[in-house]
């Protein structure tokens, strides 16, 4: 075999890895779109609730952050992702 073949070999094989790597984001990513994301809108309970209120509507997002904006009886709370359970 000579040095052209093997180079090709190799690169024949970085690109069925490539593939390989690429259908699994892919896989992955669906997975994360069914859990769902909170968007603005979505009615949430709060999971650990203080003196906030139990439930409320997501009035806005921060994907850096993990946080959200949530209109309650008692007025705007912000609280983390984990904290938030979205309703159905």
């Amino acid at each position: 075999m000579s040095k052209n073949e093997r180079i090709i070999k190799k690169i024949e094989e970085i690109e069925r890895q490539l593939q390989e790597l690429k259908l699994e984001l892919t896989e992955s990513g669906e997975k994360e779109k069914k859990i769902g994301r909170l968007e603005v809108g979505d009615k949430v309970d709060i999971v650990n609730p203080k003196s906030q209120g139990k439930e409320g509507l997501v009035i806005k997002t921060n994907y850096i952050t993990s946080r959200a904006t949530v209109k309650t009886v008692k007025g705007n709370v912000i609280r983390k992702f984990t904290n938030l359970k979205k309703k159905e």
